[in-house]
Parts: structure tokens; sequence; C-alpha cells
């Protein structure tokens, strides 16, 4: 496999394509020979009690033709040996040609059947369950199916906690589905559509529901971004409450696909102008759009953003993730890989043998998640391209807010070294991970607030009874009018978090 390797400095892509294939093989391989060895045993000591597995003890060859050896029952090594001795040694034999035909027949009957003993043993290899409800190496299927139908009695009753239940507290607006030309989309419409609009778009395996229902369900938030506009939450394709599983028959989006999507949907809604809220791979889409539309987005807040192509520990691991949604669906495993992804390890340790509100809301929701669905954009993120150079001649204003605990946390400080520092602002949450629009939602108000006064947007005006009630803050007077992004959001022990140091300048008209 090395030699067959071209020179890389003829083709770099094309050598790069084949070190990945290589990779890919070598792992398939150990992949399967780990599961030759996990079975050998078990077939040796099943054959030790046929008269004829005499031989596996001289036997030093390869683990793969010692099990092809004992797939053959007694009355096929039989049958091999007497129709080879007869058609051998015999010179007036009696055996005909249909005679002959029929030993043929036999033995591709026998190949045939050790075929599919090969095809059941390598599917035991990684077909194996790995959520807690489960013997890690059984794989009856009675038993699978009563886990699982104990699973759904046990989310069913669960109802103690306080998670956010799509019945109980809906966001309201108007659920859109939207018809463009890489396939339908559905997008839920909240406020006066005569408001400036507001895009989200939501991070792998989540929607607007799981994603942003902390941030948009707080009273402060309400009178800060739907006093001020018209939210249009996107949810990736098949993301939506209630979606029905993708037809394998459509082809899978890129990157690209998804970003001019949105394009379609902002001009669906006849929208010139939009700001852009998203998480991670929501940020990335978003990021990429703004680039391809520069005209047409005035603002980005990115929450735990990518920007670069994925890294080789990346990559691999969004392939073992993407082979559990494929053979597992939404398996315990995979969401506590998800699980990690979102939250910090003190949000997702459990607290007097009881798990915080937020996760087993997010659990919940995961278990409505179509994992053919999730794969396809786990799929498209897998293969994004890097977007550096674009970060430097992006023009609008950014505001990047990234959990220190975050898995992206080191890519999103890097997206703010390369934007332009006039335009550009990074607030680190302390005791996070990368979804603070559920972990820490207040800690992201001041930062907006502030942000959003250099577009002349303010927080509604409460009166001042209200706003000392709750501990709010009168809004701004309307004679003041910031230029930039304020330099200075109130001390970082009040906020709980902490600040990269930013310039910037604030021209203030009285």
């Amino acid at each position: 496999m090395m030699s067959s390797l071209s020179n890389p400095s003829g083709d770099l892509s094309k050598w790069i394509r084949q070190v990945i294939q290589m990779f890919t093989w070598q792992f398939k391989r150990l992949y399967d020979r780990i599961g030759v060895a996990m079975r050998l045993d078990r077939v040796k000591s099943l054959a030790a009690e046929s008269e004829d597995s005499s031989f596996l003890s001289h036997m030093d060859g390869d683990l793969e033709m010692q099990l092809f050896l004992l797939s053959f029952s007694n009355e096929s090594l039989q049958m091999v040996r007497f129709g080879a001795e007869m058609v051998f040694s015999s010179k007036d034999s009696t055996i005909t040609d249909e005679d002959i035909d029929r030993i043929i027949a036999k033995g591709e009957e026998a190949t045939a059947e050790l075929d599919a003993k090969m095809k059941k043993f390598a599917e035991d290899a990684i077909k194996f369950k790995m959520d807690d409800t489960g013997d890690l190496y059984d794989f009856d299927d009675e038993k699978l199916l009563h886990c699982c139908s104990y699973k759904e009695q046990v989310m069913g009753d669960s109802i103690d906690s306080v998670s956010i239940d799509i019945d109980m507290i809906p966001l309201g607006g108007k659920e859109c589905l939207v018809k463009t030309s890489k396939g339908s989309i559905t997008v839920l419409v909240c406020g006066d559509q005569e408001k400036p609009a507001l895009i989200t778009y939501p991070d792998v395996a989540l929607n607007y529901m799981s994603c942003f229902q902390g941030l948009f369900f707080s009273p402060d938030s309400a009178s800060l971004l739907l006093h001020n506009f018209c939210i249009y939450h996107i949810d990736a394709p098949g993301h939506e409450l209630g979606a029905a599983v993708i037809p394998s028959d459509l082809p899978l989006l890129s990157v690209d696909d998804l970003a001019d999507q949105v394009a379609e949907v902002v001009d669906f809604f006849g929208l010139k102008e939009v700001f852009c809220l998203g998480v991670t791979a929501g940020a990335y889409i978003l990021t990429l759009f703004a680039m391809k539309y520069r005209e047409r987005v005035r603002g980005l807040i990115l929450v735990s953003p990518v920007c670069k192509a994925p890294s080789w520990t990346e990559w691999l691991y969004n392939k073992v993730l993407l082979n559990l949604l494929y053979f597992y669906g939404m398996c315990g495993l995979l969401k506590e890989c998800l699980l990690h992804r979102y939250f910090s390890k003190e949000l997702r340790s459990s607290m007097n043998g009881a798990e915080s509100d937020v996760i087993q809301a997010c659990r919940r929701l995961l278990d409505e998640r179509q994992s053919l669905n999730v794969m396809r954009f786990l799929q498209a993120m897998n293969e994004r391209h890097d977007l550096t150079e674009g970060l430097k001649k992006l023009p609008c204003k950014t505001l990047i807010f990234v959990g220190d605990c975050s898995p992206f946390h080191t890519e999103s400080v890097y997206m703010n070294t390369m934007m332009e520092k006039k335009i550009c602002a990074l607030v680190e949450v302390q005791s996070c991970g990368s979804l603070v629009t559920e972990e820490h939602p207040y800690a992201m108000l001041i930062p907006i607030e502030f942000f959003l006064m250099g577009f002349g947007l303010y927080r509604q005006q409460l009166p001042l009874s209200a706003a000392s009630s709750n501990g709010s803050n009168p809004a701004k007077p309307p004679s003041l009018t910031y230029s930039c992004i304020a330099p200075e959001l109130l001390s970082p022990e009040s906020l709980g978090i902490k600040l990269k140091p930013i310039k910037t300048r604030a021209t203030i008209e009285i």
C-alpha cells in the first residue's frame, strides 16, 4: 500500500487523497482482524469437540485462514477429501462430468455458506451496544427490543425535570417550509417582520429549540432581542421538529450548499440585510454565508465558531460518530459524545446522582433527531474548507463567544486573531462549554447589548419600577449614540466572564 503512493511534489492533493485512503484501509483491516481475534478462541473451543479439528494445534498461520478452515463442517471436509481422491487417484473411474459438476456445485454451496458466516462474524465484531441498557456483547434481538422499549418507557415517564418540552413551552411564531434549489428547509419566524432580521443556525444534531431556548426564553433577552429583531430560526435540513428521514437518493449537501440555502431563505422573505447568530457548525455556515454575500450581512454573533478545515483528530473522531449514527442511531454513547461537544465537564457531572435540567432537556431533544439526517450535516462539516483567508476581508462587525472548556476554544481564539481588531471582539465565558446559549445564556446579554449599540439598537425601555424590581438597567437615552463596540463591558466578576483585551473607540454624542 505504501509503495503505491506517488511523488507528492507532482500532485499534492492527489497524494493527500492517497494517504487518506491508505490510512482508511489500514484502520479497516485492523478493525476486521480485531473482530476475528475476539472470536477465534470461542470458535476453537467449539471446533475442539469435533474429530477433524485436531490439526488446529499444529497451525501457526493467519487468523483468517484458521477461521476459514474452521468454518467448514465435518461433512464439507469429508466431501472435499472424498471428491479429490476419487477424481485424481482413479484411472478407471466411473465418475462422469455430471458428477464433477455436482461436486463443484457442492463446493460453491459451501463457499456461499462460508461467506455468510464470515459476514456475520464481521458484523458481530462492530455491531455491539454502547449504551447503558445492555451488555457489551449481547446481540439478542429480543433483548435489544426490550431495552429500547424500556428506554422509551423511562423517557416517557420522566416528567419531574424542568426541561423544556415543545408541547409545554412553544416558541411561538409561524413555521414556514421554504423550497430552495438545495431542497426544502424549515424556518420559524418570530416577531414583527418589519423589524431588522436576525438569522439563527444551530449546531450539529440541534435545532432552534434545543440550541437557543435558554437565550431567548429569558425576560432580559426578550427586551433586547425580540424588541429589536424579527427572529428567523433556520434549522439544518432534516433537523426540524418531527422531521422525516431525508430520502437516500437525494445528494449530500456541502457547506457551500448550506450557505447558499441560507441566501435563498433570505431572498424568500425579501430581506435585504440580516444579523446572524450561529453556534459552532451553524456559526461556520453563517460565516461562510457572510463571506459569499457580504452586502447581505450587517453583523455576526458567533458562539464557539470553527473556521479551519478539520484536523486529523477531529476528522477521525467525526468518522467514528458517523459510523455510530449509521449503525446504532442516537445511541447512548453517541449522545455522550455530543454532550461532551456541547457542555462543560462541570455541568455534565452528576450532582447528588441527578443530572442537571439542561442536560436532561438536551438528552430528550436529541432522542427526537433522525440519525441519518444528522449524518448528512456532520458529513458536510467533516469536509469543510478553511476560511482563514476570507476572514481577513470580512467587513461586518463580529462578536465571538466561547466557553473556556469548549473543544473549539483554540479555534475560536484563532478566528478572532484573523479578523480585523476594530470590528471583532472575543468574549470567553468561564466554566462553560461550547453551547453558551444554553449553559450560561445570561453571560451573553450585556456583551450583545453593547454590541448592538453600535448599530443604534437598544434594550426596550422599561418603567422605573419594573427595572428596579428585576435588577435591570433602564435603556440608554435616545440622545446617546455609539459608533462602535463599547470598550468596557462592566466587570468580569459581576458578569461571570473574562474578556480578551480589545481596543476599540467609542464616541458619545449628547
